[in-house]
C-alpha cells in the first residue's frame, strides 16, 4: 500500500493505492496518528479511488478512524469511484457513519474551517 498526503485548506487528503488489508491497515493508522498527534489535523479525505483490494481489517481500520476523529470533533470523507469497494463498504454499512463524497473538492464545501 501506498499513501499520498496532501494538505490543502485546513483537510488532509489521503490518497490510498494498492491493498488495504490485514498486512497494511496499520501504516495507515500510523499515518493518521501522525497526523492527528503531530500536526493537530482533524479533517481527513480518504480516497480510495485506486484500492484494488480491502478485507474487514481494511474497513475496520477506516471505521477505527472516525472514532478517533470524533473524539477530537474533527470529520472524515470517503471518496471513492471504485464500485468494488464501494459495494463492500456498504455491505458493512460503514457509509451509516461516514459520510461519502463524489470528489475531494466536495470536502471543501462540507468542512468549515
Amino acid at each position: 500500500m501506498r499513501i499520498n498526503t496532501e494538505y490543502r485548506k485546513g483537510i488532509i487528503f489521503l490518497r490510498i493505492k494498492g491493498y488495504l488489508d490485514k498486512k497494511s491497515y496499520k501504516e495507515l493508522l500510523d499515518e493518521v496518528n501522525n497526523i492527528i498527534e503531530n500536526f493537530g489535523i482533524t479533517n481527513i479525505v480518504l480516497n480510495l479511488d485506486e484500492i484494488t483490494k480491502i478485507d474487514m481489517k481494511g474497513i475496520s481500520s477506516i471505521y477505527f478512524i472516525y472514532e478517533k476523529l470524533k473524539k477530537y470533533k474533527g470529520s472524515i470523507y470517503l471518496c471513492s469511484n471504485n464500485n468494488e469497494v464501494k459495494s463492500k463498504l456498504k455491505k458493512e454499512r460503514l457509509f451509516k457513519y461516514i459520510n461519502e463524497i463524489d470528489s475531494e473538492l466536495k470536502a471543501f464545501d462540507l468542512i468549515k474551517i
